[in-house]
């Protein structure tokens, strides 16, 4: 393990850059996550993983040099409009530059901690050598594995949209002249969707360059609504025994649906569910007793929508 420090000049403002490194510990415990969990770390500063905070987490090292992905469904999002990837056909995905999913990458995990209505702007999945696990007996380590990369986006209770990229790569895409290190040219489609989260920022430039549509903020003020559809409320099913709960949703503002949020115990925990205007969650219940179902949906400005019960019955 190391920790490297250098200065470099943004403009005239300095700035100070920090990379760690595994190195060595390649196999062993890499000490780079060890702050996720309290176990391994000092119990003030232990067990907060940063997709709390910033929507994903990290579990991918070097090397790795993918491209991110867009299906239709994610390009149907505020966040791409003016692109071309917003005019993509049924079954039709878009592929942002290659290298574009960086050396160090991140996903959305269910781990109980995902800020409410966070959506998913992308979804790519590829193969990676350096994937994070977590053995009991030898702490964290790295091996093959499979990334589920996706973009993602929330709006915290403050109000403020918080982005994602989950890639130490996005900034190439937006700037092929990063500081005098000339890369390959920019990406329209990720310069423009920048502009589009500024303008839903509150945030626009006096000139825009060359290709670049100027965009304006949501007006969008009504809450999107998802409803259970199955099982019915009564339903009894086995201890267990796997439940799938399935759904639909619908947004009112004119605008479409961003994804959808299950819980399957009254609202303590959330859990993203597949789909977005007809949805799916796929649970294995636990314990014997009532349960309370839930469903919330949050739209493509990320408001998200009231919540709806429906009771299951579990019978061991």
């Amino acid at each position: 393990m190391s920790l490297s420090c250098s200065q470099r000049s943004i403009g005239s403002l300095p700035v100070l850059e920090y990379q760690i490194s595994h190195c060595s510990c390649r196999g062993r415990r890499a000490l780079l996550f060890q702050f996720q969990a309290k176990v391994l770390s000092k119990p003030a500063d232990g067990g907060r993983p940063e997709n709390a905070l910033t929507g994903t987490i990290g579990q991918v090292s070097a090397p790795q040099a993918n491209a991110i992905t867009v299906p239709q469904a994610d390009g149907k999002m505020r966040f791409w409009r003016n692109t071309s990837i917003a005019t993509l056909g049924p079954g039709q995905v878009a592929t942002l530059p290659q290298g574009g999913l960086g050396y160090e990458s991140e996903e959305d995990m269910d781990n109980g901690l995902r800020p409410a209505g966070l959506i998913r702007l992308s979804s790519t999945t590829a193969a990676v050598t350096n994937y994070i696990y977590f053995s009991p007996t030898s702490g964290y380590y790295f091996a093959n594995g499979t990334e589920t990369h996706h973009l993602t986006m929330y709006r915290a209770p403050t109000g403020a949209l918080v982005f994602g990229a989950g890639t130490i790569n996005w900034s190439s895409g937006i700037e092929s002249d990063r500081v005098g290190s000339t890369g390959p040219p920019a990406d329209p489609n990720m310069r423009q969707a920048m502009v589009n989260l500024l303008a839903d920022m509150g945030a626009q430039p006096a000139i825009l360059q060359n290709g670049l549509a100027a965009a304006t903020a949501s007006t969008d003020t009504s809450p999107p609504r998802s409803t259970i559809t199955s099982p019915a409320p009564g339903t009894t099913v086995t201890a267990g025994s796997q439940v799938t709960i399935s759904g639909t949703a619908v947004d009112f503002g004119g605008g479409v649906v961003g994804g959808v949020e299950v819980s399957v115990d009254g609202g303590v925990t959330w859990h993203p569910a597949a789909g977005r205007e007809n949805w799916s969650y796929v649970f294995t219940a636990a314990t014997s007793g009532p349960l309370n179902a839930l469903s919330r949906a949050v739209d493509g400005s990320d408001r998200p929508g009231r919540s709806v019960a429906g009771q299951l019955t579990l019978q061991l």
